[in-house]
């Protein structure tokens, strides 16, 4: 694989990527800091530095800046570039998302475990990603972590690996767009990036983040920085007493995790692959943060609702916190592309919490966003029959209107016969046992010769499967009972899904495509994941019209585990294209 060097190649965790995994050599020169701070001796020294760093009047940063040097080299980097597995998308990838990720993690944070994989949410939207260890961590150089390892060059390793994917010098692909995606203190560093280096990215995306870093002081105490030499002499006894590791599970928990939203085995995975951050990113971590006025392109910012890093555990206190970022930091980005999310039950290791999907979703934006964008002449109407869950107008594409409208009810004069392509899917809880008033009105607004696209869940095929009989799924089972006999009228079978084509042949349209879809195994545990998540919703439902949820929500907490342990929800999902006679 060209520009890589003990190059593998391996799947996503959820095989929507074949990954280039190797080490890229990047050319960096970067003006760091001289500190004056020698090595810890031991960690009662490592400890006290940090005390003195964060106590009341404290100098140290004062007392430890000793000038400026010059720190230039070649520096090898590990790298995974992960294209599309669907051979369409792979064919025609233009864009490059490249993921920086935060302090004590690693470039797997990309790509956790099926479902947890922003990597394989991206391929699926039909971008490449390039995720990569910074400097001093994982396959990556590791040089002096006090001297070398420092904000500034690793903001000049940014920018050369932006250069290099845009000249085709890794992997070979020719990339005419790159989005800089980061987390955390990778997001600092992109803001430094695009601080000094304004047109190397043509989006910027920055999770687990806010305007000000006030707040780290706390974090940090909190991860109880230990010498990673001393903490882990198995993994990191050969390297210098400069490298800090979080020291335990606990210290990982406080401010990264947000119970109960987290599966204990993707906490446990993150716990086990903690690695290393520096002195000299610690004491230098505020020098690259600074305004990117002359960037001009799109910002998305999204972070969990419980982050504590940045928010102190609740970013919507006393208002949402996201929303300061782009008028502070951002202020001639194109706001009209420009988004915020708050990501519902998520702390600040985003991509490792259950509602990961949300945010890899929102980033993306697999539906009429994207769409728009590769459709850019195209008018694009999305219609809900609630607003409520609408992004501001504001921050919509020029060509992209969102609209409320009762699918059931008549349809308005205005919409008959106007559009080329509708597509709806997943509105079988709303057609109910009989689709034909909903079919009818969808035909109605097709203009003659126009496609409809119809994506549907076989909800009376659904059922429960583990992957062994010593595996319970009795959780499961009673509470997709409950939800039958609270939330589905009695007698409902929902049989017409799976003639699907049958139905829109019967309403006059010619039948272009009909397929059906099994749950396949490798999507069987992020699928029962985005379901139970559902089933929280509804849990809502039950607690605020007055009823006792506790039951609900005992039985939703066990049936996580038994998720987690190899029980599955299974279902079929069918697609039927038909197309509307011309006369």
């Amino acid at each position: 694989m060209q520009g890589f060097r003990d190059a593998k190649l391996v799947y996503s965790a959820g095989k929507q990527a074949i990954c280039a995994n190797g080490v890229v050599s990047v050319p960096a020169s970067a003006t760091n800091a001289i500190l004056n701070l020698s090595s810890p001796t031991t960690q009662f020294n490592a400890t006290e530095i940090f005390q003195e760093l964060f106590q009341a009047g404290s100098t140290i940063l004062q007392r430890a800046q000793g000038g400026t040097r010059t720190v230039q080299g070649t520096y090898a980097i590990g790298g995974n570039l992960c294209i599309p597995t669907d051979p369409a998308k792979a064919g025609t990838v233009k864009t490059v998302e490249i993921l920086t990720h935060g302090v004590g993690l690693e470039k797997s944070y990309w790509d956790i475990a099926p479902g947890y994989s922003y990597a394989d949410a991206a391929a699926v939207a039909g971008y490449a990603t390039f995720a990569y260890d910074r400097l001093g961590v994982g396959q990556s150089d590791h040089p002096d972590p006090i001297q070398d390892v420092q904000a500034f060059l690793e903001v000049e390793i940014l920018h050369g690996l932006a250069q290099l994917l845009r000249t085709k010098a890794i992997g070979g692909y020719e990339f005419t767009n790159i989005i800089g995606v980061g987390h955390s203190f990778g997001s600092i560093l992109q803001v430094g990036a695009n601080s000094k280096y304004p047109k190397d990215f043509d989006g910027v995306v920055l999770t687990g983040f806010t305007n000000t870093i006030a707040n780290l002081p706390y974090t940090i105490l909190a991860n109880d920085p230990s010498i990673a030499a001393l903490n882990q002499p198995s993994r990191f006894g050969k390297l210098p007493n400069g490298y800090l590791v979080h020291n335990d599970a606990i210290a990982i928990q406080e401010v990264f995790f947000r119970y109960p939203y987290f599966d204990p085995a993707i906490f446990q995975n993150q716990v086990d692959r903690k690695d290393t951050y520096t002195f000299g990113e610690e004491f230098t971590i505020g020098g690259v943060l600074s305004p990117a006025a002359e960037y001009t392109g799109p910002l998305d910012v999204v972070t969990g609702l419980y982050d504590y890093p940045f928010c102190l555990g609740n970013c919507s206190y006393p208002d949402n916190k996201l929303a300061k970022v782009r008028p502070a930091l951002y202020p001639a980005a194109e706001s009209s592309k420009s988004d915020i999310y708050l990501v519902p039950e998520n702390g600040h290791y985003i991509n490792a919490h259950r509602s990961a999907g949300k945010a890899f979703d929102q980033i993306n934006a697999i539906w009429l966003i994207d769409l728009a964008q590769q459709l850019p002449h195209a008018q694009l109407d999305g219609y809900d029959i609630s607003s409520t869950q609408f992004p501001p107008a504001e921050w919509l594409p020029s060509n992209v209107k969102l609209k409320t409208l009762d699918a059931l009810a008549e349809v308005p004069s205005s919409l008959a016969s106007t559009y080329d392509v509708i597509h709806t899917g997943l509105v079988v809880l709303v057609a109910g046992d009989d689709p034909v008033p909903l079919l009818r009105n969808l035909i109605k607004m097709l203009k003659p010769g126009g496609y409809l696209q119809w994506d549907e869940a076989d909800l009376g095929g659904l059922h429960r499967k583990t992957i062994n009989p010593s595996v319970s799924k009795r959780s499961l089972d009673v509470l997709y009972e409950l939800v039958d006999e609270r939330f589905l009228p009695a007698g409902f079978t929902f049989s017409w899904v799976r003639s699907l084509d049958d139905l829109l042949s019967q309403q006059g349209l010619t039948v272009i495509e009909n397929k059906h879809f099994p749950i396949p195994d490798e999507i069987a545990h992020p699928w029962t994941h985005m379901h139970l998540l559902s089933i929280n919703e509804l849990i809502k439902n039950v607690r605020d019209s007055g009823d006792n949820a506790q039951e609900w929500w005992d039985l939703y907490i066990e049936a996580l585990e038994e998720a987690r342990r190899g029980a599955s929800v299974r279902m079929d999902m069918v697609v039927a294209v038909g197309r509307k006679p011309i006369n």
